[in-house]
């Protein structure tokens, strides 16, 4: 007999695949600050502060032009960036009530362990294919969250547009495009609703005042989608 699976775990499998490849097509040193300015075919969902690894070397990137493509990164020995190809940072996919949530995110000390991260909210329902010849197996309607770390202190609303809410947006947009090129769910005209999170907080009233039970400061978008998941048609034997 085959068993469905459940959603988080399939989930989990869909942002283990999610492509991380970065291809550099060309690159310029900065005489001045010496840093380099490298064009890629996709920033994906690169974030101003963060720590790429190329040939080994950890390269800090400073900044990010959206409209050319190109990510300007220094390291702090000034060694040159020899190969054409490298490996973005990979998401975190967590799941859970938004309780657990908080629990989730304070067991996990370094920032850069959990973000940035794609979080399904549990709980969500699923509405069952009772017709035994339909290839469709489910749908689950689902909230997901898309979340990096932020500074609520700094940060005026330019930079939450261009440091959490625009890499999220693309991280969002790769997730969904996963799902498109995976066989177990129907995107087909597929709609979903989404709307910024610019500061992301999970409140408790204490005594008329509202508390927010996070320590990360956290800042992205929140995607709303009914998934349809087929059923799993591979036979085995026993």
């Amino acid at each position: 007999m085959n068993y469905r699976k459940e959603l988080p775990d399939i989930l989990t499998s869909i942002v283990a695949d999610i492509p991380l490849a970065m291809t550099i097509t060309t690159q310029q040193t900065d005489s001045y600050t010496g840093n380099i300015l490298l064009e890629v075919c996709d920033l994906k969902w690169s974030e101003i502060g963060r720590n790429v690894t190329i040939d080994s070397v950890e390269y800090i990137i400073e900044d990010i032009d959206y409209d050319n493509n190109i990510m300007t990164v220094s390291n702090a020995d000034g060694i040159p960036i020899i190969t054409t190809a490298f490996d973005l940072y990979a998401p975190f996919f967590f799941y859970g009530t938004p309780i657990a949530m908080t629990n989730d995110l304070m067991a996990i000390k370094d920032s850069v362990s959990k973000t940035p991260l794609i979080y399904l909210i549990l709980n969500y329902n699923e509405t069952t294919y009772s017709d035994p010849e339909d290839i469709k197996d489910r749908d689950a309607d689902c909230k997901l969250l898309f979340l990096t770390q932020a500074n609520y202190q700094e940060w005026v609303t330019a930079e939450f547009f261009d440091r959490s809410i625009k890499p999220m947006s693309r991280l969002r947009q790769n997730f969904i495009k996963q799902l498109q090129d995976d066989n177990r769910f129907d995107m087909i005209d597929k709609s979903y609703g989404d709307e910024n999170q610019v500061r992301f907080g999970i409140y408790q009233q204490n005594k008329g005042v509202e508390k927010n039970l996070l320590q990360d400061q956290l800042s992205g978008n929140r995607m709303d989608i009914t998934l349809t998941i087929y059923k799993d048609l591979s036979c085995f034997e026993c």
